[in-house]
């Protein structure tokens, strides 16, 4: 009855598990990915869309719709479009079924993306500071004035930058970012 009652509770836990892949799921494999020719998106980041695109894993149910994991990767693209200072990029992929197989599907797929306008970041000041020089706080951050603006590069700065105040005992310190987007200047 031990043994029985262990089952029950490791089954329901994969049942609540996101990452447990269920026997009736069917992979989606991207064997390749085409942009079309005038999509002025630099070449490096083009291969960093095409190897992102290429190794999300995506596991979906005989039903669902192409649409659903479609948006999935067009997240994919948009934010590493974002985190290269593109930030108001989106993307549009358009899927085409190589073959079908009863547990796996291989698309090709083509990603039409609107980069935008690049941003840059103009400066990188902190203020109010007590326990730290502004100085300090800029190695600490590692942000550069005039490199491309990323998200997730700001996110691991202010990441940083709170270590470095839990450290010297400051276990509830807040940092505050305040970005301002200037349209003009970029």
């Amino acid at each position: 009855a031990l043994l029985a009652g262990f089952a029950s509770i490791l089954s329901n836990a994969q049942d609540c598990d996101p990452h447990h892949k269920d026997a009736s799921q069917i992979k989606v494999i991207i064997a390749s990915v085409e942009f079309p020719a005038n999509d002025n998106l630099p070449d490096e980041l083009r291969t960093q869309v095409k190897e992102n695109v290429q190794k999300t894993e995506i596991g979906i149910d005989a039903d669902t719709p192409d649409s659903n994991w479609i948006d999935e990767l067009n997240e994919v693209t948009a934010e590493l479009l974002m985190n290269a200072g593109y930030f108001h990029a989106q993307a549009r992929t358009t899927p085409f079924l190589i073959r079908a197989e009863p547990r796996k599907r291989t698309y090709t797929v083509r990603i039409e993306a609107e980069a935008g306008t690049l941003f840059r970041l103009d400066a990188v000041k902190f203020e109010n500071g007590t326990v730290f020089k502004e100085d300090e706080l800029q190695k600490r951050a590692r942000l550069t004035a005039g490199e491309p603006f990323s998200l997730a590069k700001t996110r691991r700065a202010i990441e940083s930058i709170v270590r470095l105040y839990s450290l010297k005992g400051y276990i509830d310190a807040t940092i505050e970012p305040v970005m301002r987007v200037d349209d003009q200047k970029q």
